[in-house]
């Protein structure tokens, strides 16, 4: 795997790998990580630009993204299953696409589809995009559509820096999410 990738496995059994979303990490899949290892062999990790996997210099883009994973997956025992939340939904799928033969099966929760003309452009990664020249606001406007200005003003101020150094790899990966899609169905 990939020496800049933070990556964590607990229980034993068939594999399973835990792909996060924007401006999450591994840690938001604790609690169903430690649900899955009395059964499961559970791999967490933080991709790129995320969490413990920061600093990273990108590039923030999907293949990059798809290519960690396969790297993810390289020291498991294939074919694993992918469970994919938000924009690390596309990633499993886009594994799952490319190369069958290392995934058993895919399960997603709240995948965006950007590419496609029907998809809201006021979403959180809408609300982001409009301050995409400043990559720090970026990620506070999207942290603070997710969870509200109250929330956010809340939280400490060590983690709010933490989401705003994230915003390079938010606004990278969504912006090549817009692009097309990284998967077929």
């Amino acid at each position: 795997m990939s020496a800049s990738l933070w990556s964590a496995t607990a229980g034993t059994g068939p594999d399973v790998v835990l792909v996060h979303g924007s401006l999450d990490r591994s840690a938001g899949m604790l609690k169903l990580s430690r649900r899955l290892d009395t059964e499961w062999r559970v791999t967490r990790y933080d991709r790129r630009g995320y969490g413990r996997s920061v600093p990273h210099a990108g590039p923030y883009t999907l293949d990059a993204q798809i290519s960690d994973l396969v790297d993810v997956i390289d020291g498991l025992a294939a074919p694993v299953v992918l469970f994919g939340h938000s924009f690390g939904g596309n990633v499993a799928l886009g594994v799952a696409d490319r190369h069958p033969e290392l995934v058993r099966a895919v399960a997603i929760y709240e995948s965006p589809l950007s590419w496609t003309e029907w998809w809201p452009r006021d979403s959180a990664g809408g609300a982001a995009a409009v301050v995409a020249d400043d990559p720090e606001a970026a990620a506070e406007a999207f942290m603070r559509r997710l969870i509200g200005d109250g929330r956010w003003e809340r939280l400490p101020a060590s983690t709010r820096d933490a989401r705003r150094s994230e915003g390079p790899a938010m606004l990278g990966e969504l912006a090549d999410l817009r692009l097309g899609a990284p998967w077929q169905p």
